[in-house]
């Protein structure tokens, strides 16, 4: 007899849930009701503007305590079965926002060869391929890549930020006229993903909207959020 499973784990506070209690579950694990109701969303108008390169940014939660924990256990712990919940809130957020959603692909922000080494994983693109998959366009992680090694932003100072990432990015082809959508995990200064977004400008992409599962409220001081 084939046991039915009827309740998940929510990765927020740990509990066991029944499948009926939940804003989303995958069957084993989710964020249940009280959780998801606990996450300081951000307003999802208007749209936060965006850097330089980029033209707007879209991010559904402020960086807090609440998911400071899930992403460390996402990024630092080897929880990489959290994508598939965190990855759930950027597709949840997109369709609500469909004149946003006409893109010719999706790129994940790449991590260096020693961040990679390290985590074993690039967070950014865990998260970029069901978004691809929601959107129906190509996921594309041969495009952009980090080209020399980075300090980690989290760890300078501010006025150091700019120069810290700049020219470390490069795209290896063509886009002219392309509709990009840039994925990202945090979104703080906006230094990284500009850079990245001045690398595809470079090669003539047309449009660059950046993502990210959370990002500084403007209210923070920005040396708290170190991960």
């Amino acid at each position: 007899m084939i046991k039915i499973k009827r309740h998940y784990r929510c990765v927020f506070c740990g509990g066991k849930k029944s499948l009926t209690d939940s804003y989303y579950n995958n069957g084993h694990i989710g964020i249940c009701g009280d959780c998801f109701n606990s996450i300081h969303f951000t307003p999802k108008l208007p749209l936060f503007g965006g850097t330089q390169n980029i033209d707007y940014l879209v991010s559904p939660i402020f960086y807090s305590d609440t998911i400071r924990d899930i992403i460390i256990a996402y990024k630092f712990n080897g929880q990489r079965a959290y994508s598939d919940i965190l990855s759930y809130i950027l597709c949840d957020l997109l369709k609500d926002m469909q004149h946003l959603c006409e893109f010719d692909c999706v790129i994940p922000m790449p991590l260096s060869k020693k961040r990679m080494n390290e985590r074993g994983f690039n967070q950014s693109a865990l998260l970029a391929k069901p978004l691809a998959d929601c959107l129906g366009v190509p996921y594309r992680d041969d495009i952009l890549f980090r080209i020399r090694e980075t300090k980690r932003q989290s760890r300078i100072k501010i006025s150091e930020r700019t120069a810290n990432v700049q020219n470390a990015f490069e795209a290896a082809e063509d886009l002219q006229d392309k509709r990009i959508l840039l994925v990202d995990d945090i979104f703080t200064t906006g230094n990284t993903m500009n850079a990245c977004a001045e690398a595809l400008k470079q090669r003539e992409a047309k449009n660059i909207v950046g993502i990210a599962l959370t990002r500084r409220d403007k209210h923070e001081n920005i040396f708290n959020l170190t991960y």
